[in-house]
């Protein structure tokens, strides 16, 4: 049983180019809470509630309305209402705040989910449910999830799993500039200039800039659909290792860019500002 209130039943999503189906992002959710855990009424216990049912309501958006309604969902997620970015505060594995549990939390998980595989997270949230699911005490807590998620993570992005879950990181990503160049051959070499900045921010709210040099995706992207906000088929999108402050990236593509970006489907960067500016259009050279 699903409770909700009335208005909930007479929000009829529209067939438009671009619009989001929340009702079905919502019901997914709410239906995924059957796949949690009973769980220790602990620090974290909202994480194990609110961002594994959202995770999961994220993937089944994901499989059953495609990628492109996914992003719909995600972009509406990385909005501050209802819930504002809080920067101080617990790290996720200690969350007990809206923020940490509806949307830092996902967020977490779907980065995971992108940058060593579905399936790694998938088992982890499996042993999770095989080992706690029946209720019997002990019951789990978030230091539960994190121990799947540590067994099944490959050694490259253990410093990612601990920068999501373990201290309270933040990054700050942005393509300055872009330009691209169409070669004699009839490819385009496409010149990024970005920025990267990667913070910790502890409970009493002190800023710590940290040393960034981890694998983020660069992407180049043709033109937008007619009515849509979503980014087109990408072109290129390729890990690149970034480092604090400045510096440039070239990739070669095969047709004329219009987009190009740093972090372009916000797996690290999930702040979200007036302007999209992980995203910047591309200037065409002579």
């Amino acid at each position: 049983m699903i409770t909700h209130e009335e208005g909930f039943s007479l929000w009829t999503p529209k067939d438009d180019p671009g619009y989001l189906d929340l009702p079905y992002a919502v019901v997914a959710h709410e239906m995924a809470h059957q796949w949690t855990v009973p769980y220790a009424h602990v620090e974290g216990a909202p994480v194990l509630s609110e961002s594994l049912a959202w995770y999961y309501g994220m993937k089944v958006v994901e499989h059953a309305r495609g990628r492109e309604h996914l992003e719909r969902l995600l972009s509406f997620m990385r909005q501050p209402h209802p819930y504002p970015p809080i920067r101080r505060g617990e790290p996720l594995l200690r969350g007990l705040d809206p923020y940490m549990s509806y949307r830092r939390g996902p967020f977490a998980l779907f980065a995971l989910s992108e940058y060593m595989g579905e399936e790694r997270v998938n088992t982890a949230l499996r042993r999770l449910v095989e080992k706690h699911g029946s209720g019997e005490p002990p019951l789990a807590t978030t230091l539960d999830l994190y121990r799947e998620l540590q067994a099944v993570t490959p050694d490259s992005f253990r410093p990612l799993l601990h920068d999501l879950f373990e201290v309270n990181t933040f990054w700050a990503l942005e393509a300055e500039q872009v330009t691209a160049e169409q070669t004699q051959t009839g490819a385009w070499q496409v010149t990024l200039n970005v920025r990267a900045r990667k913070v910790v921010v502890d409970e009493a709210g002190v800023e710590t800039e940290v040393p960034m040099a981890e694998q983020v995706q660069v992407g180049v992207f043709g033109p937008t659909k007619e009515g849509q906000e979503e980014l087109s088929e990408p072109l290129s999108v390729q890990m690149h290792r970034i480092r604090s402050g400045e510096q440039t990236i070239t990739v070669t593509v095969p047709r004329k860019p219009h987009l190009a970006g740093i972090d372009p489907y916000h797996l690290l960067d999930w702040e979200e500002h007036d302007d999209d500016d992980n995203i910047a259009g591309v200037e065409i050279e002579r």
